[in-house]
């Protein structure tokens, strides 16, 4: 859709009559049709399906609305009641039949049946609220821009289906909403003067630097990656996808007023300008050039269909009609950004906007670790025709820079987009082991595992890993920590007070890199941890048994509550200590067993009477 501008509610369009341009492209023949009802009105904007159905709307602010339709043969005025208080500025369709229209007074109207007949969608619209653009993803999602009148402040609102809302505008000011177009329901573009730009998200709308101070009039793409706006002294700005920018405009005369943008490719596109003299120029990928029509009207706004093979230009007093046999071109491809990118796929595609005259037959896209493929590297086909298209790509290299276009071919060539490139995903690594470090069981304060990989991992942290067991209670894992890289990881691990088994879990793999093939949660070897002391069950003379001896040794046999692990040399567990007046001297010779009992073998070094054994911890 072609947008055009409106300034304020004194009318600044001030025209005798109205007229269409119609040229099938490139040095076309212009020749006068101008019907008898255009008289005194004022086209404003089109919107059409094919070059054989085609809508436009208009009228001057002091006179009645107007609604025609090309149906290939000629220009029809099918309810022209419909619209006698009230002009059209904003037309937008969604079938070949179903049209929506708005225009001044908060008057919004939807046919089903070619405009025969018309429904009232005003419902939510301020009656100051004058459309001067439109635009929708579906007849449920409709945005009109505009001005309210009794304030000459720019106004947005949008359909849902049942009502207009009126959608706040963050930046906008006292400046003026003129145009609105969209790729998406969640991507929808609105400009006006002073260069304002906002983008609807899908949330909210965002306003947008453009780099002017310019009127913008007109907003119009091929595509999310080709948007462009046109303006004031020749002000055009293209939009690729992440920013707005100037767009050449060498050779359109520096002071007109840019009222509409239209094509069929980024090699096929046409502006409408204010002036009677330079009233349409042509850019044919390399340069504009001025349409010699043959007639010196303004022009308020402009179409084409897909082909390129028609455009349509209205303003003021005047219908043109023109043709031409355009030749077929190679199609128009755009790549789309890649995403959804692993070791070894991605999702990748494009959007073929334009079939250059002939069908597309064959789309994809094209990839190869060197820039800018071919159909001589690896391709894979994704249908025919125009339009987006994409698919997850698998077979890619892993850790590589990967090139891709997307391409399309018809009958006079292939075509390819923009050259791409991103980084494939290192290839996920197994987990080797999970294992302890320390002695088990352990009572220690801390203890360890060694985490090995296949290969070297990074970014491993504690927050990697959980415990599990009774012995998790109160304990916590700490830093991690390696010495070649990454192939092995030191994970210690502060004990609690609980006795039982403590295990160490890799639970995710959050911020590794490369990614883990093996299937998380990984548990590794447990501890079984006994922070409660043991104690000792008795003390008992084992050789002699009785308790008078001479001998020059005696052995004890001390029993504890539970297996032992002596820390220390056993021998310094024990002592020998003198009782009721004994003078007895002596070592601890020896101390054997395992597990819960201890034999200690005392060797009598002198001294008479009683003596026992002590067990010193």
């Amino acid at each position: 859709m072609k947008l055009t501008p409106l300034y304020s509610t004194a009318a600044k369009f001030i025209s005798v009559a109205t007229f269409l341009l119609t040229s099938l492209a490139q040095g076309a023949t212009w020749t006068n049709e101008t019907p008898t009802s255009l008289a005194t009105r004022s086209l404003r904007n089109f919107w059409g399906t094919s070059a054989t159905n085609v809508y436009a709307v208009g009228g001057a602010n002091s006179s009645p609305g107007l609604f025609f339709r090309w149906d290939g043969t000629s220009w029809t005025e099918p309810a022209p009641a419909e619209f006698s208080a009230f002009a059209m500025r904003g037309i937008i369709g969604f079938s070949a039949t179903e049209v929506w229209v708005a225009g001044r007074f908060g008057n919004a109207r939807q046919s089903t049946d070619s405009g025969a007949s018309w429904t009232n969608r005003s419902t939510g619209l301020s009656g100051t609220f004058t459309t001067n653009g439109m635009w929708g993803s579906s007849n449920t999602d409709i945005w009109v821009v505009g001005i309210e009148t009794n304030t000459s402040i720019g106004a947005a609102y949008r359909w849902n289906g049942t009502t207009w809302s009126l959608v706040s505008v963050p930046g906008l000011g006292t400046q003026t909403l003129q145009a609105v177009w969209g790729t998406a329901a969640n991507n929808v573009v609105m400009v006006g003067s002073g260069g304002y730009i906002g983008r609807w998200n899908g949330t909210s709308i965002i306003q947008e630097p453009s780099g002017t101070s310019n009127a913008l009039n007109a907003v119009w793409g091929l595509d999310a990656s080709n948007i462009f706006a046109t303006g004031g002294n020749a002000t055009i700005l293209r939009y690729n996808g992440s920013s707005w920018s100037p767009f050449n405009n060498t050779n359109i005369v520096s002071t007109v007023s840019l009222n509409g943008i239209s094509g069929s490719s980024a090699s096929n596109l046409y502006v409408a300008t204010g002036s009677g003299s330079t009233h349409v120029y042509h850019w044919d990928g390399t340069a504009w050039q001025l349409e010699n029509t043959g007639f010196g009207n303004s022009m308020n706004a402009i179409w084409t269909d897909s082909t390129g093979a028609k455009v349509l230009a209205g303003g003021a007093s005047q219908l043109i009609a023109g043709a031409a046999t355009v030749s077929n071109s190679a199609p128009a491809v755009t790549t789309a950004t890649q995403s959804a990118v692993t070791h070894n796929s991605a999702t990748l595609g494009g959007n073929v906007t334009a079939d250059g005259g002939a069908s597309v037959t064959e789309r994809g896209i094209v990839w190869s670790t060197n820039a800018n493929p071919t159909t001589a590297d690896t391709k894979v086909t994704n249908g025919s025709g125009t339009g987006a298209f994409s698919a997850t790509v698998n077979g890619l290299p892993s850790n590589t820079l990967i090139h891709v276009r997307a391409y399309a071919t018809n009958s006079v060539n292939t075509s390819y987009g923009t050259d791409i490139s991103f980084n494939t995903l290192p290839a996920p690594v197994a987990i080797s082991s999970l294992n302890r470090v320390n002695t088990d069981p352990s009572n220690a304060g801390t203890v360890n595992w060694t985490l090995t990989f296949a290969s070297t991992v990074t970014g491993l942290t504690a927050s990697n890993f959980t415990l599990t067991g009774a012995a998790a209670t109160g304990s916590n894992v700490t830093a991690p920590s390696t010495t070649n890289g990454g192939l092995t990881w030191t994970v210690p691990v502060t004990t609690g007070s609980t006795d039982g088994t403590l295990t160490l879990r890799l639970a995710n793999a959050s911020g590794l890199s490369p990614s883990i093939s093996t299937s998380l949660p990984y548990d590794g070897q447990s501890y079984t941890m006994d922070k409660t002391p043991p104690t000792v069950l008795s003390v008992v003379r084992q050789t002699p048994t009785g308790q008078n001896t001479s001998a020059n040794s005696v052995t004890f046999r001390v029993t504890y509550s539970e297996p032992v692990a002596l820390n220390a040399t056993e021998a310094s567990h024990f002592s020998i200590v003198s009782v009721n007046g004994g003078t007895i001297t002596g070592t601890i010779a020896s101390v054997t067993g395992t597990g819960s009992t201890r034999d200690v073998t005392v060797n009598i070094t002198g001294g008479t009477g009683e003596f026992r054994l002590r067990v010193i911890d």
